[in-house]
């Protein structure tokens, strides 16, 4: 069944985000005949990252872009495209950090393009028919160099997990946040962020833990081996490292290790048996299975 307007409305409102605008009319589910979504989910499938090209400036320091209203111009574009009298996006993000809000269902943003041939081929999107398909969010950014406020990042992280645990998508990975370059290539330039940026901005600022719990056996198995670099030992050490005990490191998926020593940092903060041993206890602890437990 498909998200309703008010479901995904509280889903934002409860992501996290300290600046919210909410623009006439963005709960129609109509714009020109597009309506809901092509999907066999009958959801959108991914979020496409666009810059306006617009921004009032290209600073990243955050004292230069306090003024929420010098996007005022370019959200009312993206508001209402004046072509096609409907929003240009669902999402406007602006220096400030600020997320306006014009749409929920389908509006032009996409334009031609193709994932095929790509890692993104998977979602199984017509030719040039990305509008039907995706979201969109378009960045306030002066676009000719990678110039996005730390707000910006912020709230775009925030919003990803929002958008991830609405949707049910697997995870905030680059697969469900592809930027316009990456449907279009060759025809646009938006974002200039790497994809590798987006994901290090993501996890800094939304978390590095899925939300899956793993497997006990299998973060045995990888204490028991040093050279075992499995899932487990991942989703633990990217958990550790959002509750502070992984620090200056990023868990990185098919390549980590058991994190010996953040393991032993918890268990001596929170009065573990066995300081240097993992156990159900921490597991449970760590991974929020008690009642009381750390979050």
């Amino acid at each position: 069944m498909a998200v309703s307007a008010s479901k995904f409305e509280n889903a934002i409102k409860n992501a996290g985000i300290p600046k919210l605008k909410w623009w006439k009319d963005w709960d129609k589910n109509n714009w020109n005949g597009r309506k809901g979504w092509n999907s066999k989910t009958g959801d959108p499938l991914a979020l496409l990252l666009h810059h306006n090209g617009g921004a009032s400036t290209d600073s990243s320091k955050a004292e230069d872009n306090k003024d929420c209203k010098k996007d005022e111009n370019g959200a009312k574009f993206v508001n209402r495209h004046p072509d096609f009298d409907s929003p240009a996006s669902q999402f406007f993000l602006r220096r400030c950090g600020q997320l306006d809000i014009n749409g929920y269902t389908q509006c032009y943003h996409a334009g031609k393009g193709d994932f095929k041939g790509t890692e993104w081929e998977g979602h199984k999107i017509p030719k040039d028919s990305g509008n039907s398909y995706m979201m969109g969010i378009e960045i306030a950014s002066k676009g000719i160099k990678d110039d996005l406020t730390e707000a910006q990042w912020e709230t775009l992280a925030k919003l990803a997990v929002a958008l991830k645990d609405l949707y049910g998508w697997k995870d905030t990975s680059t697969y469900y946040f592809p930027r316009h370059k990456d449907w279009a290539p060759g025809r646009k330039s938006d974002i200039k962020a790497s994809n590798s940026k987006v994901q290090k901005k993501f996890t800094e600022y939304a978390g590095q833990w899925d939300g899956k719990v793993p497997d006990i056996e299998g973060i045995y198995n990888a204490e028991a081996d040093p050279e075992l670099k499995n899932p487990a030992a991942w989703r633990l050490a990217a958990r550790l490292a959002d509750l502070g005990y992984y620090k200056g490191e990023v868990a990185e998926k098919g390549s980590q290790g058991y994190p010996a020593k953040a393991v032993a940092n918890f268990n001596e903060d929170t009065n573990m048996e066995d300081k240097s041993k993992y156990g159900p206890r921490a597991h449970e602890k760590i991974f929020g299975l008690e009642k009381g437990s750390v979050s």
